[in-house]
C-alpha cells in the first residue's frame, strides 16, 4: 500500500503493508452501494501512524461518499460524508480501478476547516466480508 497525504500545505508519504478490500455488492444505511476500504497502521512515531478509509458508491449514480479517520504526526483528522450518519467536515471521493487494485482519492476539509488530500494506492483489493448482518 502506498499513501500520500497533504494536510494544509504539508505533504506526507507512507508505504507498507495495509488492508485493501472491495465489495461490489454492499449497502450503507439500507441503500445498495459498492464498497472500498483501506486500513493502515504503523509505529506511533511514523509520519502517518494510522489511516482508515471507507468509500461508498451508491447504486443509481449518486456521488461517492466516504468516512476517513487518520493520524498525521500527532494530529488526528476525521471526515464523514455518508448520508444518514453524523456529517463531519466535507469533501469528495473517487475510485480509480487498475487491474485487481486501484487508488482511492479524497479531497476535502475536516470539521476545523483543514484542507486534506488523501491518495491510497492498493496493488490488490481483497473481498470485503459483510458486517452488521
Amino acid at each position: 500500500m502506498e499513501i500520500s497525504v497533504t494536510v494544509g500545505t504539508k505533504s506526507y508519504r507512507a508505504r507498507g503493508n495495509g488492508e485493501c478490500q472491495h465489495a461490489p455488492v454492499a449497502s450503507i444505511y439500507g441503500n445498495p452501494a459498492m464498497l472500498w476500504r483501506a486500513g493502515y497502521s504503523a509505529a506511533e512515531n511514523a509520519n502517518i501512524p494510522y489511516l482508515a478509509l471507507t468509500v461508498w458508491r451508491p447504486a443509481g449514480g449518486s456521488a461517492e461518499q466516504f468516512t476517513l479517520g487518520m493520524r498525521v504526526g500527532s494530529e488526528s483528522y476525521d471526515v464523514t460524508t455518508v448520508k444518514g450518519s453524523q456529517l463531519v467536515g466535507k469533501g469528495s471521493a473517487a475510485v480509480r480501478n487498475a487491474g485487481a487494485g486501484g487508488r482511492l482519492e479524497i479531497k476535502g476539509e475536516d470539521a476545523g476547516g483543514t484542507d486534506l488530500t488523501v491518495l491510497v494506492s492498493c496493488a490488490t483489493f481483497t473481498e470485503a466480508i459483510a458486517e452488521g448482518g
